[in-house]
Order: structure tokens, then sequence, then C-alpha cells
């Protein structure tokens, strides 16, 4: 894979920065494009994997894993967390959508599909703890990497098209309400400050927007309190899980008491 100019630069910037280098490792087959660990104290490098068959976007999501290594190293090591579901928070998250089939029925069934209710929890709890981070990372990506921006736009237009395919009135009748409701605010927050931010269109395009009352006063309090810090992240991730009713759903821990698995 060749390396654009700008995804080099911020390799070195790892390295300088957190004393690790960031090695990239490819890998066949993966289910997404890339995925960062993090060193901790006792790994000697940051590992960045990628799918070996992807094309020239993933130089922008290297990119961004890249950032994310240096954001977390900027923060004082013993104020370094990570947003973690333990048994006790995923328990939590289970017993709330279990709730939800007095009212729905349909979702009983389902209900006996541990992978898929796994899908569902995991998936929106990452959802929560990387959006904020994320445009933090796009915005410096846009501002400091003009030579990738044609393959951030290419990959933006790709969570969008997601996006809307989520909306499916089909998805919301077999999904829970708080795992729908979660994710289609969470995303529409998300894509409206990426059009703020970095020039966008997506909510121009979008049809509908779904509870927009609740939407809007996310959007509101995420545009005055983004301030750019992996602090201030937290502050929004947890206030955006107090206002979708999924707070219990994870917890914040010490970032070297979570292996990197590596």
């Amino acid at each position: 894979m060749k390396l654009y100019e700008s995804v080099q630069g911020i390799l070195d910037s790892v390295k300088l920065k957190t004393g690790k280098e960031a090695v990239l490792v490819p890998v066949q087959g993966m289910a997404t494009m890339a995925e960062v660990k993090i060193a901790r104290e006792h790994n000697d490098t940051h590992r960045i994997f990628y799918n070996s068959d992807s094309p020239d976007e993933v130089n922008h999501l290297i990119g961004c894993k890249c950032l994310q290594i240096i954001r977390t190293f900027e923060v004082p090591e013993d104020k370094r967390l990570m947003g973690v579901s333990y048994q006790d928070n995923y328990n939590n998250a289970r017993m709330q959508i279990e709730a939800e089939a007095n009212v729905k029925p349909e979702l009983r069934e389902v209900l006996n599909n541990n992978e898929l209710v796994s899908s569902w929890i995991l998936g929106l709890i990452n959802q929560l703890i990387s959006q904020p981070a994320d445009l933090v990372v796009e915005k410096m990506i846009y501002d400091t990497c003009p030579d990738l921006r044609v393959l951030q736009k290419n990959v933006l237009e790709k969570q969008f098209v997601d996006y809307t395919m989520t909306l499916n009135p089909q998805v919301r009748d077999l999904s829970p309400t708080v795992v729908f409701d979660a994710s289609a605010i969470m995303n529409y927050v998300y894509l409206k400050i990426l059009d703020d931010e970095i020039g966008t269109d997506f909510t121009a395009r979008t049809e509908h927007v779904y509870k927009k009352k609740r939407s809007d006063a996310l959007y509101d309090f995420t545009k005055a309190n983004s301030g750019g810090t992996v602090e201030q992240d937290r502050v929004i991730i947890d206030h955006w899980a107090e206002k979708l009713k999924i707070r219990t759903w994870y917890e914040w821990t010490d970032f070297e008491d979570v292996p990197a698995d590596y």
C-alpha cells in the first residue's frame, strides 16, 4: 500500500508525541477497513490493522487512527480513561431491551438470538463512544491534510448511505426502540456537525429528521460544548448517554486496565 504524504507525516508524529511507533498490519478479509490498538505501558508499539483489500480510502482511516493515538496521549497518564461495557453494563442494556418486549412483542423471539442482541448493544456503545471523538479527528484531517479530502469525502459518503439505510421503517420495526432512536439521533448530530465543520451537505439531503426535537437539542449541546480535547469528548458522550437513556450501558475505566489485546 502506498501511503499519502500527509499520512506518513501523521505516522511520524505518533512516534514523536507518544514515544512509540505505530505499526501498520495488513489483514486479509477484515470486516472493517481499519482498526487501532493503542499501546499500553507494556506494549512496544501501537498497531493499526487494515484490510489489505481496501482501496485508497484506507489512507484516510489510517490517518484518523493515528490522530486517535495522539489525542489519547495528550491526556496526562493518570487521567486517561476508556469507555467499557463490563458484564454488569451489558446486563443493564439487555434488561432494558427485554423490558421493551412487553410493548413490542415482536422482540421476544429475537431476544433468543444472543449474537444479534450483542451486536445491538456493543454496536450502539461503540457509536456513542466513538462519534464525538471522530468529529474532532475528521475536522483535524480536513484542516491539515488537504491531500486526503477526496478520500475523506468518499468515506463519509459511504457512512451517510449506511445512515439512510438504517432509517428504513422495517429496520425500525424489528429493532429495540432505545437502540433505533439513539443510533438515529447520534447519526444525525454527527452528520450535521460534519456539515458545519467541513462543508458537507448530508443533512440537506436528509428527507426527514427522525425525532427532530431531541436531535436538535443534542446537536445544540454538542456545538456549545465541543472543545476538541479528550476530556471534552467525555462530557459530550456522557450527556448523549443520559439523554438517550443508555448511561448504564458503559463506564469509564483506567486506560491501562483495558488490555490492547495484541
